[in-house]
């Protein structure tokens, strides 16, 4: 079973384990859910593969690697009680995103295009500051997976898939029905880093330096509010 395929299952799994929750006694739950638009710069710790990428020696906000997509951000208290009080959270959240496409250098000559995606999942953590209505800080484990692959010649057509743990914090600002979050995450890549013969081509494959997903991620959503939100006494 693919990474990809893993990740969904497990997403579909605590969506419908909160849906039953909440389908027993709406009463008991306080749920505030964002829908929102991502745009990631991801930082590489430990690649050299190409001097156009960010990395810890050089970065550049909008320089490759940059993903856009999809997010859904969520903190769920059952018996409206926090973490700290003995009560269950399901927060973090689901993401889709995609790199934008750039044209990047490799082996000091070739210059293919980069592109590829992310799915993201986070569901272990907790929210630091619950009784507020309108601030969130959740940290959170979870999981980044996705592919990054080279479009060019035939020789330089090839993929690196990637399964990352990573943790996250996730500071938001709720604005009546907007939301506004920042994420910082680190993600360690436990993957192969050579890449890969990407579909079903023969030709001989030009030799590349690895590739490693490891990084520092730096995120910016805006979306809106929707969902229950129940009223929320925390003593």
């Amino acid at each position: 079973m693919s990474y990809e395929k893993l990740l969904v299952k497990l997403l579909l799994y605590f969506l419908l384990n909160s849906c039953v929750c909440l389908a027993q006694d709406t009463t008991k739950h306080h749920v505030k859910t964002s829908f929102d638009l991502i745009y990631t710069s991801k930082m590489l710790l430990n690649s050299n593969f190409s001097s156009s990428l960010n990395t810890k020696k050089s970065f550049q906000f909008g320089a490759p690697l940059s993903y856009v997509g999809l997010s859904s951000t969520w903190i769920l208290l059952v018996n409206k009680k926090s973490f700290f009080e003995g009560g269950f959270p399901i927060n973090g959240y689901f993401e889709y995103t995609q790199i934008i496409p750039r044209i990047i250098t490799v082996n000091d000559s070739l210059s293919p295009k980069i592109n590829g995606f992310n799915v993201g999942l986070t569901v272990a953590g907790f929210d630091l500051f619950p009784r507020m209505e309108n601030f969130d800080f959740i940290t959170s484990l979870g999981v980044n997976t996705g592919r990054v692959w080279l479009k060019g010649d035939s020789q330089t057509r090839q993929k690196n898939p990637y399964f990352s743990p990573m943790v996250v914090i996730i500071p938001r600002i709720i604005i009546q029905k907007v939301s506004i979050q920042f994420r910082f995450s680190y993600s360690y890549d436990i993957t192969n880093k050579n890449w890969k013969r990407k579909g079903f081509a023969k030709d001989n494959l030009m030799k590349l330096d690895s590739f490693s997903s490891e990084s520092f991620n730096f995120s910016l959503g805006i979306g809106f509010i929707l969902g229950l939100k129940n009223e929320m006494t925390i003593h």
